[in-house]
């Protein structure tokens, strides 16, 4: 069973959508809703969690990336040197508990991005 959620665009044209939009659309609220019943796969979501651990410590190797990420960090009310303190609490239980927060309706988008 697939398990990502893919995002396309395209720029609506026209005020009636494309059927591909339209089928996409569909996918997407599809998966969203098979997440909310059966949740996400906890071999999936370890994988993503580590890989999330592994990519902030090398992030250490650019004294760019440390400085933009700790400015961001401070402008949002966080410390960016408690990242891993943060992360590794979070379960996969949180994460289904928090769906329709971290996708709202309001806030979803749909892209098509093609080649040039």
């Amino acid at each position: 069973m697939q398990r990502h959620l893919y995002v396309v665009a395209e720029p609506q044209r026209t005020v009636l959508r494309p059927a591909k939009v339209v089928q996409l659309e569909a996918r997407r609220e599809a998966r969203l809703e098979e997440a909310r019943r059966t949740g996400f796969d906890r071999e999936d979501f370890e994988r993503i969690k580590s890989k999330s651990f592994g990519r902030f410590l090398r992030s250490f190797n650019s004294l760019e990336y440390v400085g933009t990420g700790y400015t961001e960090a401070y402008l949002q009310g966080w410390d960016f040197l408690r990242y891993l303190d943060i992360l590794e609490p979070i379960t996969l239980a949180d994460i289904r508990r928090h769906l329709d927060t971290l996708f709202p309706e309001e806030g979803r988008a749909l892209s098509i991005v093609r080649p040039a």
